[in-house]
């Protein structure tokens, strides 16, 4: 797949709510590019490339980004309170999970930010925002998929790709459902047709589980997960049967 036959493919569909939609051969980030751009960018815009030289996840860690893997960012500019927002972290992960159905593959959302297949990644999430007096004016919700990319030796046992499953070639085909399914995401959304944060709550995994919570790499909780709520809020019970909650942004968490 090259950026001039994407670009085709894509021209000829119709959306009912996403904007524009910009192809890259290469770039350092879509994040980076979208946080830097946005002035001149309108709301659910998109841009994909087909490889990142400087991909990366939460706390800046590095993201394998090769070819043939979905690698993207939209854009979106909520104007609304940091409470009002949780949907919108929920419209990408949703849209994922929803669209790997249709190739008869199960999913689960691992809070805060992986999509898991048999407990291993294939999806990861990265939310940069721009805050102004604790409205959030801006959010680049970053993605990388793994389709038809390798998987690096070293990362075999906790990533996956959908290539390997269904085994076929699946970066075209997958990119066009999965652009429909996220069109149709939002549009429901918009119109206040579906209730995301309900629907994600269907999709978490992890609930039972033991878990360290860390900041910075320094424990600050560990027990078992005894609830996500309806804000995305972790709830955790320790040994001593302390109960906690723990926010997104708080902490990333790190099985036993």
């Amino acid at each position: 797949m090259n950026v001039i036959k994407l670009k085709k493919i894509i021209n000829t569909l119709s959306f009912k709510s996403l904007k524009d939609i910009f192809i890259f051969d290469s770039i350092d980030s879509t994040n980076t590019y979208v946080m830097e751009y946005h002035t001149e960018l309108q709301s659910c815009s998109i841009v994909i490339a087909m490889e990142q030289s400087s991909g990366r996840g939460r706390y800046s860690r590095e993201w394998q980004s090769s070819r043939g893997g979905l690698w993207f960012t939209l854009l979106s500019k909520p104007e609304k309170s940091i409470d009002d927002i949780l949907p919108l972290y929920y419209i990408i992960p949703i849209s994922i999970i929803q669209t790997l159905k249709k190739y008869g593959v199960s999913a689960d959302l691992k809070w805060p930010n992986d999509i898991l297949i048999d407990g291993k990644k294939i999806a990861g999430i990265l939310v940069d925002t721009v805050i102004l007096k604790k409205n959030v004016e801006i959010m680049a919700i970053g993605c990388g998929i793994n389709l038809d990319n390798n998987i690096p030796e070293e990362l075999s046992d906790n990533a996956i790709n959908l290539n390997s499953i269904i085994d076929e070639q699946c970066y075209e085909k997958f990119t066009i459902d999965f652009l429909c399914e996220l069109d149709n995401v939002i549009f429901m959304h918009q119109n206040k047709l579906v209730d995301l944060t309900k629907v994600a709550q269907g999709y978490f995994t992890g609930i039972c589980e033991n878990y360290v919570l860390r900041n910075n790499y320094s424990v600050i909780f560990s027990g078992e997960i005894i609830e996500i709520t309806s804000k995305g809020e972790l709830v955790m019970r320790n040994d001593s049967g302390e109960v906690r909650k723990f926010s997104y942004g708080e902490i990333f968490e790190q099985k036993e």
